[in-house]
């Protein structure tokens, strides 16, 4: 009885396990299927968009045949004149562009070569008038050294006048007594 008992849990646990089986291969598929769908339908999406736009081309082509048929309706040998006529002119008008850019460009470098000229001018006044600055500091500099030296030499002959003078002074003091 123990056996049959055994052989039966055993049958019961092989089934779970079978069942649980199948249920991983029907999980697998069915991720399997969702990945597919999501790949056609992003297949789906990419051509709706390409259609989209080949919608797009279509009336683009279909507006600019029109527009072509419209021209040729309206073309005419006085349309044909009008177009030479205006042609001629958009070239003149060219010509008379590129004479004056032209012009323009002559100009500017005048203004240029001027400008350069005057540059180089005022350079050399600038460092005319930099080296006089500093020949000015330098004679000031001597004249403040020159003006302490004639002070010094003021004081000196001060003291020695005033040293001459007492002995002036001392001198008369001794020969009045």
């Amino acid at each position: 009885m123990a056996a049959t008992v055994n052989s039966k849990v055993d049958e019961i646990e092989r089934i779970f396990q079978d069942i649980a089986n199948h249920s991983q291969n029907v999980d697998k598929n069915l991720e399997i299927f969702n990945n597919e769908h999501v790949n056609h339908e992003l297949q789906l999406q990419k051509h709706k968009n390409h259609l989209a736009s080949l919608k797009t081309i279509l009336i683009r082509l279909q507006t600019q045949s029109r527009f072509l048929e419209m021209a040729k309706e309206n073309w005419s040998p006085a349309g044909d004149l009008e177009m030479t006529e205006h042609q001629s002119n958009v070239r003149s008008e060219n010509k008379r562009d590129k004479v004056m850019i032209e012009e323009l460009e002559t100009q500017i470098n005048d203004m240029a070569e001027t400008l350069c000229t005057k540059h180089k001018i005022l350079k050399e006044k600038l460092d005319l008038l930099e080296n006089r600055l500093v020949s000015t500091k330098d004679k000031r500099k001597n004249f403040e050294m020159l003006k302490e030296k004639l002070e010094e030499m003021g004081n000196k002959v001060q003291e020695k006048q005033t040293g001459n003078e007492k002995i002036q002074n001392y001198l008369v003091e001794v020969i009045l007594i």
